[in-house]
């Protein structure tokens, strides 16, 4: 038990850390989705940034969004990009630098980017 229990918990807990990430970038992508469509409609950059902000359940704030391309003429494309820093919610970010000499980000950046046509 003693040498079974710190490999068991170490793989329960990358796995959590793992589902905790891909949850924050598909939330973070779809966010970002979301504020371009808004753009894409003829909303203001301060719109879009907020609509972002409301999206993401409480991940980001309208200073992590950047939009490139606000009430542009027709045709024309608007991006909205997203980055994100996600914090590790076990001691693993520690134990897996300590391991890989350094190599795994701690926080891990996320980021994302969306690109719609201006209607």
């Amino acid at each position: 038990m003693a040498l079974v229990l710190p490999v068991f918990l170490l793989i329960v807990m990358a796995t959590i850390d793992f589902g905790w990430a891909l949850r924050s970038y598909i939330v973070i992508t779809n966010s970002a989705r979301e504020g371009a469509r808004v753009g894409v409609v003829g909303a203001s950059e301060a719109d879009i940034k907020a609509a972002v902000a409301e999206k993401s359940g409480g991940l980001l704030t309208e200073d992590d969004v950047t939009v490139t391309n606000a009430q542009s003429a027709p045709g024309t494309n608007l991006s909205v990009a997203v980055s994100y820093d996600h914090e590790y919610i076990s001691p693993l970010g520690g134990l897996l630098d300590l391991v890989s000499g350094g190599s795994v980000p701690d926080p891990l950046p996320i980021s994302s980017s969306t690109t719609m046509r201006m209607e």
